[in-house]
């Protein structure tokens, strides 16, 4: 047996234990018999005794690919639609003038409670290859037209569900998979005024959650929270169940036993706690999951790090502008910015102002390099070393959201929604330095050691 399967049992041992009553449920007996099972499984790094290890370091390019991976692919093949982009999302969305620019705008929004916002981490959680395609042109290109090929293939994709012989379980169908997809879109617009039908989302799920892993974990984290459908801890820990499996994978229900454990939901049963503790315990992948997120789970600190590392964004900004010639761009942007913004007077006025310089100044530069800028040698350097300096801010960006969101703290979601627009933006300046580094020559990966790159890429967030 290996760790991948390991891990699964834990998982399924899990559901088992959270879904089971406690008169009928005896832990001891079962954390027994489940070490049984794990006593001779090798321990992942067993093979590295002898100073030698299979495993391939990450390289700094894949870390950048990795956290910008639905803004570097190729755009989605479109599918022939029965009708206008308009017409076929107006089946969901309400359809102002400016409703691309709402869908566009507000994809970058954050939330507290069941729902945390639909990030690029949920994508293999779909665990379906036409629907994480879907949702890689979702990301990409945020708007009316990727909407609309959400809703038609929620609609008409096949709906065979199959067998998997190796695992033996129920593999969805597309149509299922699409339409859980199809519900955490319409959950990322819900206070964005034009989501027709309010319950539409947990309707869709509802129809899945029998199937997909991440529809039964939502409407858990639904119920769990209270938030979007009634609270029901027994409906809650039942969609958690359901929705286990390799903790590795299903992040998001890793993510809610962590929450469970670490900071509850008011109400919640201790019983519930105190059996997925003592589960946990005795297994590897779940218990270090939690552990590691324990450590994460400062709000505070995870803020006052937002802020460094955007105020970092914008000197990164200047000295890169200086490389290219462009000095005016920059001084420019922050023009821009003061009338959009006004006098920063708070901590989160200067996070909004910081982000506003960024994007807008990255956005220029970008056109800078696309005229094909000629730069000396000193300039050449410089513009090396603030993208070096830019590649290790992005990739510390990385898993900042969730530990905002997690706590709760005022001003959180907005925080967040800042972080992940400036992210955005990055990964479009970023992919166009990279090109330009190959025509001009230039060094842009900064040296970063394994340790420094496991922590950047370790991200377990969704």
């Amino acid at each position: 047996m290996n760790e991948s399967i390991k891990i699964k049992l834990l998982s399924a041992t899990i559901a088992i234990a959270i879904s089971t009553p406690v008169s009928a449920f005896n832990i001891g007996n079962f954390a027994q018999k489940l070490q049984e099972q794990m006593s001779n499984i090798q321990q992942p790094g067993a093979q590295a005794q002898n100073g030698k290890s299979n495993s391939k370091a990450m390289s700094v390019e894949k870390a950048v690919e990795l956290s910008c991976k639905t803004i570097y692919g190729a755009p989605f093949k479109s599918k022939q639609l029965p009708s206008s982009d308009v017409e076929v999302v107006s089946q969901y969305l309400k359809t102002p003038s400016n409703l691309d620019e709402i869908l566009l705008v507000d994809f970058d929004k954050a939330y507290s409670g069941s729902f945390t916002g639909f990030t690029s981490n949920l994508i293999p959680q779909l665990d379906n290859k036409y629907a994480e395609q879907l949702a890689e042109g979702y990301v990409r290109e945020p708007g009316v037209r990727m909407f609309a090929q959400v809703i038609h293939a929620a609609n008409t994709a096949d709906k065979t569900d199959e067998t998997d012989n190796d695992m033996n379980f129920l593999a969805p169908s597309d149509r299922s998979v699409t339409k859980t997809l199809l519900a955490y879109l319409l959950l990322q617009y819900k206070d964005s005024g034009v989501v027709k039908d309010s319950g539409a989302a947990y309707k869709l799920l509802k129809q899945n959650d029998e199937k997909v892993k991440i529809a039964a974990t939502m409407v858990g984290r639904m119920h769990l929270y209270g938030d979007l459908a009634e609270q029901d801890f027994s409906a809650a820990f039942a969609g958690i169940s359901r929705g286990d499996g390799d903790v590795t994978k299903y992040k998001l229900n890793a993510k809610t036993y962590a929450d469970v454990l670490i900071n509850p939901p008011k109400g919640t049963p201790q019983s519930n706690i105190n059996r997925l503790k003592a589960v946990a315990e005795r297994g590897k992948g779940l218990m270090d999951y939690v552990n590691k997120e324990r450590k994460k789970a400062h709000g505070t600190a995870a803020y006052k790090e937002a802020q460094k590392l955007l105020a970092e964004g914008v000197k990164i900004d200047q000295i890169t502008a200086e490389a290219l010639g462009a000095g005016d761009k920059f001084a420019d942007a922050k023009a821009k910015a003061s009338l959009l913004i006004g006098e920063a007077k708070g901590e989160q006025d200067q996070l909004k102002y910081n982000v506003q310089v960024s994007e807008k100044t990255m956005a220029e530069l970008e056109g800078v390099m696309n005229s094909g800028a000629s730069m000396s040698e000193d300039s050449k350097k410089k513009f090396e070393e603030a993208t070096q300096r830019r590649i290790k801010a992005h990739l510390k960006l990385n898993d900042l959201t969730p530990r905002i969101i997690a706590t709760g703290m005022f001003q959180g979601a907005e925080t967040a929604q800042l972080v992940n627009a400036y992210k955005r933006k990055s990964c479009s300046f970023l992919r166009r330095a990279k090109t330009f580094a190959k025509e001009v020559a230039l060094k842009i990966e900064p040296p970063m050691s394994n340790e420094e790159l496991a922590d950047v890429t370790s991200d377990v967030s969704f």
